[in-house]
Formats: structure tokens, sequence, C-alpha cells
């Protein structure tokens, strides 16, 4: 019996369920735009569910800092809100470890 044959990553598909993650997909849809079940997600793309949307952030990140480097207004004024936002997330969970 030969059955089915094993599921193989592209890294097409990583990318996408990256991105889908970080965009809030729950597994059950991203596993329904793959093509795949929810095991076979969970098994096969372990990172990009755990990690998509740091990995997305992070990437978006690069993307505008090069744009920015390239004297280009939209992204520098991007870059600094985003730099903003994360100073004040940290600021606010560090107040929040305290106690405050």
């Amino acid at each position: 019996m030969a059955g089915r044959p094993m599921f193989k990553a592209t890294a097409q598909q990583r990318d996408r369920v990256i991105w889908m993650r970080s965009l809030g997909m729950s597994i059950q849809d991203i596993a329904t735009a793959v093509g795949i079940d929810r095991a076979t997600l969970a098994a096969k793309f372990k990172r990009g569910l755990r990690d998509g949307p740091t990995i997305a952030r992070q990437e978006l990140m690069a993307m505008v800092m090069e744009d920015a480097a390239k004297g280009k207004p939209a992204a520098q004024r991007l870059l600094a809100k985003m730099l903003e936002r994360d100073a004040d997330r940290r600021i606010l969970c560090a107040f929040k470890r305290r106690g405050y």
C-alpha cells in the first residue's frame, strides 16, 4: 500500500503561514488556506505558527529601515512611529512587571 505522499512544505507556503498568523488568522483557517489539516500544519509549520508575528514584524521593520535609509520620507515617518510604539510597549511592560 502506497498511501498518501508525505507533505513537504515549500518556502512560499512557510512565508504565507508566517504572514497569515501575523495577521491573526486562526490555525484552522490557515490550514484550510494551505490545503492541509491542522495536525500537518502544526507538525510542518511550527516556527511560523509560534513566531509568525515576530518574524513578520522584523521583516517589515527591515524593509522600512532600508527605505528610510534611502531617504524616503514616508518610510522615515513610519520607522519613527514603529520605534516609538516599541519604546512605549517596553516601558509599559516594565511598569507591569514592577506591579504599577
